[in-house]
């Protein structure tokens, strides 16, 4: 019994070091104000912090993680470095990130960097000796260089982008994703020396057939809008927009004509009105007079959207019928956004309802004159969605 209250008194006295030791953000702010943090031994954390971010702080200087030091940051959270001397920001320690995002000019791992639940990690010089793992759609950029020095990098249906400039002296990259290097992406399931396929990325771009310039995705009232802009093409014949759950299987979702031989600058887009649920990866698919095609790096998009609780009726409904909603809210505050697609996310049927109108919304499906099938409804309102199956016999 004497052993066990003494080990008892020792764990005591130890745990309010644990937590004092923890500098947890309790506001927005700069990491240098001590406000902004509670626990926190010294007022605002050291380079031997287990420090933990919930929201958005940003940093004045460089600073180095030592190899005691943890960095957590979760969602909503962000850390960002700037001064007037591009900052560097160098990881001794270990970095965690849930949903967070992290931003710094220069960054240098030597020992670990995970990245959870669609978390970002941004650079312009990334340098890595240690190891990175990139899962659930988080991605990694370094927009001018990133040098892979030793370590790993392990990809779990995560994104690596390294636009610009892509060195591996050593080290090797393991896992599922999706590696963008210049205009070129591979996708890879590789270990060590398989790894070299990423050479050829120079040669792929001068082969390249368009200047792609911009491309990019915004969620949008429960849909996301996909743009992309060229500088120039040459014998272009279409772009094909494809869509992804993982990163991996991709299938087409949209064609575009493209401008043939140009020169000037071209602008197209494309809303995808019924994303899929979670993590959405888009990618182009270019394809020339000739036949030939290239695929442009992968972009992501995380369709998080709150549940909007309706009724649909009668379902299964014979084509001569008309469909109801019924949508569980007292009063329409927002408009409401109707869509009906096909079995291949064709859309048949839109229509935007007036805010304070009844709750009770009708469709008219006869003079749509919808074959038998099943359809895909979903409707908008507040930011929220609802998508529900509609069999028509």
């Amino acid at each position: 019994m004497k052993i066990r209250i003494t080990t008892l008194v020792a764990l005591l006295s130890y745990f309010p070091l644990l937590l004092w030791a923890q500098c947890i953000s309790i506001q927005n702010g700069s990491w240098n104000s001590p406000s902004i943090w509670t626990n926190c031994d010294g007022g605002i954390p050291d380079e031997n912090s287990e420090v933990i971010i919930y929201h958005t702080i940003s940093y004045p200087s460089s600073f180095t993680l030592s190899p005691s030091g943890t960095l957590a940051i979760h969602a909503p959270g962000s850390l960002s470095f700037s001064s007037l001397f591009p900052p560097t920001f160098t990881n001794n320690g270990q970095v965690i990130l849930n949903g967070g995002e992290l931003s710094v000019p220069t960054l240098a791992n030597n020992n670990s960097i995970l990245l959870n639940n669609a978390s970002s990690v941004s650079s312009t010089t990334l340098n890595n000796i240690g190891n990175i793992s990139i899962n659930d759609g988080s991605e990694l950029k370094a927009s001018l260089e990133m040098n892979s020095l030793g370590g790993t990098l392990s990809l779990d249906g995560g994104i690596v982008n390294a636009p610009g400039i892509f060195t591996m002296e050593a080290g090797t990259v393991t896992g599922q994703g999706i590696f963008n290097c210049g205009l070129s992406s591979v996708s890879i399931s590789t270990v060590n020396d398989e790894f070299i396929l990423l050479s050829t990325c120079t040669e792929l771009n001068n082969l390249l057939p368009i200047e792609l310039v911009t491309f990019d995705a915004k969620r949008k009232q429960g849909t996301v809008h996909i743009f992309w802009t060229t500088a120039s093409e040459t014998n272009n014949n279409a772009f094909v927009l494809e869509r992804s759950p993982d990163g991996l299987n991709f299938m087409a979702l949209h064609k575009q004509a493209g401008a043939g031989t140009s020169h000037e600058e071209h602008h197209y887009s494309f809303t995808d009105q019924a994303p899929l649920p979670g993590i959405n990866y888009y990618r182009l698919r270019q394809r020339d007079f000739d036949g030939n095609t290239s695929v442009s790096p992968v972009i992501a998009v995380n369709h998080k959207t709150s549940t909007l609780k309706a009724k649909i009726f009668p379902n299964p409904l014979s084509s001569g019928n008309s469909l109801n909603i019924r949508l569980e809210v007292a009063v329409l505050q927002e408009e409401v956004q109707v869509f009906i697609f096909n079995s291949s996310g064709k859309r048949l049927f839109q229509k935007t309802y007036s805010p304070n109108n009844t709750p009770h919304l009708q469709i008219d499906l006869p003079s749509l004159k919808l074959d038998k099938g099943i359809y895909l409804l979903k409707i908008i309102h507040s930011s929220a969605s609802f998508t529900e199956r509609v069999l028509i016999y």
